[in-house]
C-alpha cells in the first residue's frame, strides 16, 4: 500500500477502506438506475394504443414501484392527447372527444376536459356544404418519377408526355390547393346508397344524403386516381412500380432508378398525398384521402397474381393486406373494370364477363366498393345499353346496378363540377390532370384552372419535350 507523504500506515488503511465502500456505492447507483432505465421502457412501450381503455390492473403490475407508475400513465395520457388533437384537427370532433372520454384518467387531468369543452365549441362553429352540384372531381394516372427516362428514349415517351404529370408537378397543386381552402372529403360524406328489399320482396335502392359539415370558408375536393396496379411497363420508364408497407406501417412507393437501385418513398400518388396529409391534416376531412381505381388484367399494386402456385397466395396475401392499410388510413377503392376496355365497344356478354372477373378476383382483396370508373372516362352509347348524358339507361346499366355499383365517374373536361343524381345512382365529371391539360393551360389567355392553381407555374416545360 502506497502511503502519501506524511501519511500514517493507519491513516492510509482508512482512506483505503474509505474508497473501496465509495466505488461500490457507485456501481450499485449505476445499476439501479440502469436496471430502473429499462423497467420504465419496458412499462412505456407496453402501454395500450391510446383509443383504448383499460384497468389500472392491467395497464400496471404489482411489481412497478409508484414512479414508474406515474411516469406510465403520464405518457399514456399524453399519447391520447395528442392523438385527439390530430383527430381534431382534420374536424372528426367527434372521435376526438370520444377517445378523450374514454380514457380512465379524463375526469381527473384538466387538459382532456378542456380539450373536450374547446372541441365542442369548435364543432358547433362549423358550417354546412350546400352546393352539393358544385364539388371538382380530379383524376391523375400514376406519377412520373424521373421526366427523363418516361419523356424520351422509349417507345411510351409520348403516351406519357401527355397523359401523366411528375411528382413536382403533383405536390405543387396540392400545396395551391390547400392554400386556395380546398379540402379533401369521401364521396360518403355526401351520400350513400344501400340495396334493400321493399316490403313486398322487391329489389330497391335506398338512398342517403348526408349533412357535410366543414370549416367556414373551405370548399370540398375528392381526389382520383386510376392504374394504381402499377403496370409492367412502367418498371424501366420512370414510375414506381409497386407499393409496400414499410417498418413504420406506412405505404410508400418503390421505385427502380436508372442505376438498378430499388428505392423506396413518395414515388408515387398514394405516397405523396399520404405525407402532405400527414403535414398538413387540415387538409382532410375526417382522414379523408381519394379513391383509387382498379383494374385487374395485370395483377394489382405491382403485383402479379396470374399465377398458380405459392406465389400467387403470397402476393394475394400482400396485396390484401395493403389494401386494408389503405383502407384504414382514409383511401377508397373504385372498380376501374377488368381489363379497361371500353364499355361502348362490347357486347352485353363481355361486358358481363368484365364485371364478374373483377368481383371474383379483385373484389375479395380490396372488399365491395359501389364506385365504377368509366373506362377512358366514356359512360354514352347514345341510349343503347348504358344510356346518354341526360339518364343511365339500358342493359349495362342495369348490370351495373345488379353489381351494386351506384356511384358512378365520368371525364368532363372544361367544367369545373359536373354531378348528376337520381334515386338510383350518383354520376360525377371528372378533371383530367394530364400533360396535355396543364400545357394547354399554361400558354391560355384565359387558364381554366385558375381556380384550382397556375398552370404556368405548374407545368414543367424544361424537363418535358414539346408536345405533339
Amino acid at each position: 500500500m502506497r502511503k502519501r507523504h506524511g501519511e500514517s500506515v493507519k491513516d492510509a488503511i482508512k482512506r483505503r477502506q474509505l474508497t473501496t465502500i465509495i466505488v461500490f456505492l457507485v456501481v450499485m447507483i449505476a445499476a439501479l438506475c440502469f436496471y430502473g432505465y429499462r423497467k420504465v421502457k419496458k412499462n412505456l412501450s407496453d402501454l395500450p394504443k391510446p383509443n383504448q381503455t383499460l384497468s389500472a390492473s392491467q395497464m400496471f403490475t404489482e411489481t412497478q414501484s409508484p414512479y414508474d407508475i406515474h411516469l406510465a400513465k403520464k405518457q399514456y395520457i399524453k399519447q391520447t392527447v395528442e392523438q385527439a388533437k390530430r383527430l381534431a384537427s382534420s374536424y372528426d370532433y367527434d372521435t376526438a372527444i370520444a377517445l378523450l372520454q374514454e380514457n380512465q384518467y379524463y375526469r381527473e387531468t384538466l387538459e382532456m376536459l378542456e380539450l373536450v369543452e374547446r372541441f365542442g365549441k369548435e364543432k358547433k362553429e362549423l358550417v354546412e356544404w350546400k352546393r352539393v352540384d358544385q364539388i371538382t372531381v380530379l383524376k391523375t394516372e400514376p406519377l412520373v418519377v424521373d421526366p427523363k427516362r418516361a419523356f424520351y428514349n422509349n417507345a411510351h415517351a409520348d403516351e406519357y408526355n401527355k397523359n401523366h404529370i411528375t411528382i413536382q408537378e403533383f405536390e405543387k397543386i396540392l400545396q395551391s390547393l390547400y392554400e386556395k381552402q380546398y379540402i379533401l372529403i369521401r364521396l360518403s360524406d355526401l351520400i350513400t346508397f344501400e340495396d334493400q328489399l321493399s316490403l313486398d320482396q322487391k329489389p330497391i335502392i335506398q338512398r342517403t344524403k348526408k349533412k357535410l359539415m366543414l370549416p367556414k370558408g373551405k370548399t370540398p375536393i375528392i381526389l382520383t386516381q386510376e392504374h394504381a396496379n402499377y403496370y409492367a411497363s412502367y418498371e424501366k420508364n420512370g414510375f414506381a412500380n409497386r407499393l409496400i408497407i414499410a417498418e413504420d406501417g406506412k405505404i410508400c412507393a418503390q421505385y427502380i432508378d436508372d442505376q438498378g437501385n430499388s428505392r423506396h418513398g413518395c414515388y408515387d400518388f398514394i405516397p405523396v398525398v399520404d405525407a402532405f396529409v400527414e403535414k398538413h391534416p387540415d387538409f382532410s376531412y375526417c382522414g379523408a384521402k381519394g379513391i383509387i381505381g382498379i383494374t385487374g388484367y395485370e395483377g394489382l399494386f405491382g403485383y402479379r397474381m396470374q399465377t398458380n402456385d405459392e406465389t400467387q397466395k403470397q402476393q394475394i396475401e400482400t396485396t390484401r393486406q395493403i389494401a386494408n392499410t389503405l383502407k384504414a388510413t382514409g383511401w377508397e377503392f373504385a372498380c376501374g373494370s377488368y381489363q379497361h376496355q371500353r364499355a361502348n365497344k362490347l357486347s352485353l356478354e363481355k361486358f358481363q364477363i368484365d364485371l364478374s372477373r373483377w368481383k371474383e378476383t379483385i373484389e375479395p382483396i380490396v372488399g365491395k366498393t359501389q364506385m365504377y370508373f368509366w373506362p377512358y372516362g366514356v359512360d354514352s352509347d347514345e341510349g343503347k345499353e348504358i344510356g346518354t348524358w341526360r339518364k343511365y339507361e339500358g342493359a349495362k346499366y342495369e348490370a351495373l346496378k345488379q353489381a351494386g355499383y351506384h356511384c358512378f365517374f365520368n371525364l368532363q373536361p372544361n367544367q369545373k363540377s359536373w354531378i348528376q343524381m337520381t334515386q338510383e345512382y350518383i354520376r360525377l365529371g371528372r378533371l383530367e390532370l394530364s400533360g396535355s391539360s396543364l400545357a394547354k393551360d399554361a400558354k391560355s389567355q384565359k387558364p381554366f384552372f385558375s381556380f384550382l392553381f397556375s398552370a404556368d407555374q405548374i407545368y414543367d416545360g424544361e424537363h418535358r419535350p414539346i408536345m405533339k
